[in-house]
């Protein structure tokens, strides 16, 4: 699947599971820049579907 080749939505989840387990861990008082990760993946996931 396209979705899995894409290394820029690939490093994107992985820096969103890095912050959440940095969160989780207590290393971040709070997750900071979930939210803009969150966008990004959307857009990102919104432009390959559109292909």
């Amino acid at each position: 699947m396209i979705i899995f080749n894409d290394r820029i939505l690939l490093l994107l989840l992985g820096l969103l599971g890095f912050t959440l387990l940095a969160y989780f861990y207590g290393l971040f008082p709070y997750p900071f820049g979930l939210l803009i990760l969150l966008i990004l993946i959307a857009i990102r996931l919104l432009s390959i579907i559109s292909k």
